[in-house]
């Protein structure tokens, strides 16, 4: 009936142009022609019309719909003499008109080629031809290559002769012909919007008298070319084939086939077309995605429409079933299957079961999952039955993912994005961490997972907020860690608002820390696409003890951080007592087998007593005077634990001990830490100077070099050189000993004044004025003896004197005692030689030759052999008393002073 009515205003507008005078203006042509259109349409001719009993031209026309100019053509002619011909130099369309048109409502009934062998036969022969046909008010929203094929001019031609009908477009990036004759269809069309990419395809059909049915023929040829921007190497050239044949009137059986040049791989399809069903049964697939891994599978369907005419397409039922596994791998085998399944014109209704296990990467992924796809074409939803679980196995970069568990039961999908509740349980290790488990709960409020794919809800919510919770081993300091704390993500952005994590106890390299606390002091937040991390935190413990005795109370340390996860920056300061802050500048360096933490600490000078705690309690030393400072370069790794080195600098420092006093210290000492201990000795020995050692004999200017390792072992020894100091007049040196001992040292002394002996054990019976230098070898732990047969000489002639006393007390003695004192008393001593001996316990022995004179007869010459035997810890107490009271009720008050 369309056609019909359509043939009849094309005849009647060609008789009006035909009878029409040529000097008939545009208002009449235009009402004439008007008279026969529909209320609709109407057509304009600014310029009227020339015509002859030949031909006929219209310089300008412009075809309105409802108003709307959707066709302003130029020059048209048309002509029947000697040839049939509708020629027209130029159109445009403007598509915002096509808004106006109605939706199409359908006939009912089939169209035949019997309703279309009347229009041809009615047709002269001839050709109609558009020269430029352009496209204006093209929608924002269209298809982009759509649009850019439609902007571009384009040029047509339709010819029918001798009962053949041809057609040609021709447009910049496409040309298109084709040609019907005899019930049988020809088409080519060739696409090639740039020089990387190229389209091609050739029809051809033999139609049946029922365009509505199946035709008798069919076979569709197609090459493409796409650029590596669009798809893989594998994909980018090839060729694709689809042929049938009906074999009854109710059964088309066809095949779909394509090749690939880049590769080896093949697709070929037969399929069935049985009355309205398209079938596809146990369909074999072969694809080899990457070198060496081919995905091979069986396809089986079918897809029945209500019926093939467009107005009664709908409802349109889906079953199928495609199942799939690797060649290689067997066990990586996933089914995809749904029954029942229904489009209609504007509603989908589609269950989906995924069961399987498939390998995508470095992870394998175990799935049994039903989901129900349904509702509006522009509002579908995907929701997820209960009971449905996807386990992943693998390793990503870093992690080692032994399992992770996600239960979706009751998770929906929209367009918006995933709602419901979401969790997931997580067991593996890191370089950092091992024996990770790890459980997440939250609930998802139209969340993206950072994907643009979903629409941007009216409430602008994107959102999926979590508890989490779990422990874990970290690795380098051998210790458990529990954390709990909440957070979310949203857009691009993950974060952690709340954050507490406990680290039980820690106790490696001589270090030990009963418990330590982590909690975030400024929210984490991680920018996933950026790979972006940044935050803070704080670390406290109680107590941070030392296997020597030391301990740092209330260590804190407050950390910023920034940066890719890999390579993490760190800064902040660390406090423990009065000690700090010190300043902390670090990296993190993270690979696959490794995790290094990398930095520096610094701490400013300040009051040596606040390292006070350094010092084990049960050796009662107070700290009294001088000022620390230092800096430290340390590194903390999972497999080598913690390693470090720096220096301190002790400026006029003071120790009070318990029976004695240090003061002047000064050292700058240069360290290593690592599993060993501390390395004294590294770069350069340490260099310690005391100016004075108050235990009872008065030490001054006390010199010692020092290396070696703590703890000092037999193996390791802690070596002291150079030891010097100035004590009794004189001095005293040792060469080398070492810590512990191991083989026996000499003390060297010089010049001892034996008047500041007698001072020492105020001994003030006699007066004995001179030097003596003496080699002492001994053991510091007086196994076999703390002075070994050592030697003593006097260094310059020596006057030994009795004072009145002791003469007038000796002589009320015995005969034998007023000889001794006359051959001694004022005597001039010219030699003296001794041999000390000085046991464990204490007993020490003395053998002495003097050689003398007296001083008023110097020819009385004398020679004593002297021995004598007494315990030298008895003694020295006794000696040492009145000094030792005094030190000990000064230690007391510096004990108190230092709050201990």
């Amino acid at each position: 009936m369309i056609i019909r009515r359509l043939l009849l205003i094309i005849g009647a507008a060609l008789a009006i142009l035909i009878a029409g005078d040529s000097s008939l203006s545009g208002n009449q042509l235009s009402t004439a022609i008007n008279f026969v259109l529909p209320k609709e349409w109407k057509i304009t001719t600014p310029e009227g019309i020339d015509s002859s009993l030949e031909r006929v031209s219209l310089p300008q026309f412009i075809l309105h719909y409802q108003d709307c100019p959707l066709i302003n053509a130029g020059k048209l002619e048309v002509q029947w003499f000697e040839r049939n011909s509708i020629i027209l130099d130029n159109a445009i369309v403007d598509y915002s008109c096509l808004a106006k048109f109605p939706e199409s409502s359908e006939s009912s009934s089939s169209i035949t080629l019997d309703d279309i062998k009347p229009v041809l036969a009615s047709l002269p022969n001839g050709f109609v031809s558009v020269k430029s046909l352009s496209w204006v008010n093209l929608p924002e929203e269209m298809n982009p290559r759509l649009k850019v094929l439609l902007s571009s001019p384009s040029s047509s031609e339709i010819r029918f002769e001798q009962d053949i009908l041809t057609a040609k477009l021709t447009q910049q990036a496409l040309s298109f012909s084709a040609k019907f004759a005899n019930n049988q269809l020809t088409a080519k069309a060739d696409y090639q919007p740039s020089k990387d990419e190229k389209h091609q395809a050739n029809l051809s059909a033999n139609l049946d008298s029922d365009l509505t049915s199946l035709p008798k023929q069919f076979q569709l040829d197609y090459q493409w070319q796409l650029p590596t921007a669009l798809v893989t190497k594998d994909l980018q050239k090839g060729s694709a084939k689809m042929t049938a044949q009906k074999v009854a009137d109710n059964q088309l059986n066809g095949e779909f086939s394509a090749q690939f040049a880049n590769s080896n791989n093949k697709v070929k399809l037969p399929f069935k077309l049985v009355d309205k069903t398209l079938s596809l049964e146990k369909n074999q697939l072969a694809w080899e995605i990457t070198e060496g891994i081919v995905i091979q599978g069986e396809l089986d369907g079918k897809i029945t429409p209500n019926s093939f005419k467009v107005s009664e397409l709908y409802p349109i039922q889906t079953v199928f079933s495609l199942d799939l596994s690797q060649s290689s791998q067997p066990k990586n085998r996933i089914k995809l299957s749904t029954e029942e399944g229904e489009i209609d014109e504007d509603y989908l209704s589609l269950p989906l079961q995924i069961v399987g296990q498939s390998k995508h990467g470095n992870f394998t992924i175990n799935s049994n999952v039903g989901v129900d796809i349904s509702g509006e074409l522009n509002d579908i939803k995907l929701s997820v039955l209960p009971e449905s679980l996807i386990e992943v196995t693998g390793k990503e970069r870093f992690l080692t993912i032994k399992e992770l568990k996600f239960p979706l039961g009751g998770v929906r999908v929209d367009k918006y994005g995933i709602n419901g509740r979401l969790q997931a349980s997580f067991k593996g290790e890191s370089p950092d961490f091992k024996n990770i488990e790890l459980n997440l709960d939250g609930f998802a409020t139209n969340f993206k997972a950072g994907s643009n794919f979903f629409e941007k809800a009216q409430d602008g919510t994107d959102k999926w907020q979590w508890l989490f919770w779990g422990n874990s081993q970290f690795h380098a300091l051998k210790s458990k860690l529990l954390i709990a704390g909440s957070g979310h993500w949203q857009g691009d952005l993950i974060e952690l608002s709340e954050f507490k994590g406990n680290l039980e106890q820690v106790k490696q390299n001589g270090v030990e820390v009963p418990k330590t606390e982590l909690v975030i002091t400024k929210a984490v937040k991680y920018d996933y696409r950026k790979d972006d991390l940044k935050g803070a935190m704080r670390l406290s413990a109680p107590k941070m003890k030392f296997e020597y005795g030391g301990e740092l109370d209330k260590p804190v340390a407050n950390l910023r951080f920034w940066g890719p996860i890999e390579h993490l920056d760190f800064d902040g300061n660390i406090m423990a007592g009065k000690l700090g802050p010190v300043k902390l500048k670090a990296k993190r360096h993270l690979t696959a087998n490794s995790s290094d933490f990398i930095g520096e600490l610094q701490w400013p000078e300040q009051p040596a007593s606040d390292f006070q705690g350094l010092i084990p309690h049960r050796q009662n030393w107070v700290i009294t005077n001088g000022t620390a400072k230092g800096d430290t370069k340390f590194t903390l790794n999972f497999n080598q634990g913690l390693s470090s080195s720096g220096n301190v600098t002790l400026r006029n420092g003071g120790l009070s001990l318990t029976d004695s006093d240090l003061n002047g210290i000064e050292f700058s000492l240069p360290y290593k830490y690592d599993e060993k201990g501390f390395d004294l000795s590294y770069k350069k020995p340490l260099d310690l100077k005391i100016a004075e050692v108050n235990i009872g004999v008065p030490l001054t200017n006390v010199k010692v070099k020092v290396q070696g390792r703590l703890p000092a072992t037999e193996k390791s020894p802690i070596r002291l050189r150079q030891l010097s100091l100035n004590l009794l007049g004189g001095s005293l040196d040792v060469d080398q000993f070492t810590l512990p001992q191991q083989q026996v040292a000499y003390l060297n002394l010089h010049n001892i004044s034996f008047e500041q002996i007698l001072e020492l054990t105020q001994y003030r019976q006699i007066e004995l004025r001179g030097r003596a230098n003496a080699i002492l070898p001994f053991w510091l732990d007086g196994n076999p003896c703390y002075i070994c047969d050592g030697r003593i000489e006097q260094a310059e002639t020596s006057y030994l004197k009795f004072t009145p006393e002791l003469m007038k007390a000796i002589k009320k003695a015995g005969y034998t005692e007023q000889l001794l004192a006359y051959t001694v008393n004022d005597s001039k001593v010219n030699e003296l030689t001794a041999i000390v001996h000085l046991e464990e316990e204490g007993n020490m022995f003395l053998d002495a030759k003097i050689r003398s004179q007296l001083v008023e007869h110097e020819k009385t010459k004398i020679n004593l052999n002297y021995t004598h035997k007494e315990n030298m810890f008895e003694l020295w107490q006794l000696i040492n008393y009145g000094s030792q009271v005094e030190q000990n009720i000064e230690h007391s008050i510096y004990q108190k002073l230092d709050k201990r």
